[in-house]
């Protein structure tokens, strides 16, 4: 949580505009989007993929695993003196979904892993499930800044770099196991897997394009990649290495 508030608060400092006299309120923003995040398995003893295939020190190894999100926002964006520079701040919900699986494995009939959960003396009990689903659901900070390189009425190109801090309000774990009758144990599988943190931090960068016409609403769609995880160990069930994703948004001018 200190790592990715310092850093949040490091990039603020570099990205607000260090004359506010020269920023004009331009337009209020919505917006919608996802990424998808490469992601390997956290580290979690309990684990193991199909005994045919993983011995006792390859943890999980051939699990499959990948974090998604899904979010919406809204924004209130500053325009520089020159019109080149735009710096965006507000709030936004996002859905963020770990998934471990063995859904790459159908090919050798092996579409569950094994899971640990009671040992006795020399007797070793296992669940077959066939995946693990960790929703968390977020608010967030974003703070954004948007370079448009090139004059243009109608249409504008831009890059973007943006950082955003998310604190977690709810979060819940679907399990689906292999044979229905193992549900019963469902709590106590939940209860060993390694939890959301409650804050994270992401940093990605973006191109993008709006269009529309002078005064009017506007629309805008970008390209975000490459996104990471400024903590990969954040995530719970899967550790994030780096994502890409798309955003659409709508703006309506003020202030003109």
């Amino acid at each position: 949580m200190a790592k990715s508030s310092l850093t949040f608060v490091l990039l603020v400092a570099l990205f607000l505009p260090r004359n506010a006299e020269t920023q004009s309120l331009s337009a209020i923003s919505g917006q919608a989007g996802g990424y998808v995040y490469f992601a390997e398995p956290a580290d979690i003893e309990n684990i193991r993929g199909n005994l045919d295939y993983a011995t006792s020190d390859d943890n999980g190894t051939s699990i499959g695993s990948v974090l998604s999100s899904a979010f919406g926002g809204i924004s209130l964006e500053l325009t520089s003196k020159n019109g080149r520079f735009v710096y965006a701040s507000g709030l936004k919900y996002s859905r963020v979904s770990g998934k471990l699986s063995m859904d790459h494995l159908y090919s050798f009939h092996t579409p569950y892993f094994f899971f640990r959960f009671r040992e006795s003396g020399l007797v070793t009990e296992y669940v077959t499930l066939r995946k693990v689903i960790q929703h968390s659901d977020f608010i967030g900070i974003p703070l954004e800044v948007r370079c448009f390189p090139f004059d243009g009425r109608r249409v504008r190109f831009y890059i973007k770099g943006a950082a955003e801090v998310n604190y977690k309000i709810a979060t819940a774990t679907e399990i689906d196991f292999y044979e229905p009758a193992m549900s019963k144990y469902k709590k106590q599988v939940e209860a060993e897997l390694p939890a959301v943190a409650q804050v994270h931090g992401v940093l990605s960068l973006a191109g993008g394009i709006r269009f529309g016409k002078p005064d009017a609403i506007l629309f805008g769609f970008e390209f975000a990649g490459p996104a990471a995880f400024i903590s990969n160990d954040a995530a719970g069930i899967v550790r994030p290495t780096v994502g890409a994703g798309f955003l659409f948004s709508v703006l309506i001018p003020v202030n003109r």
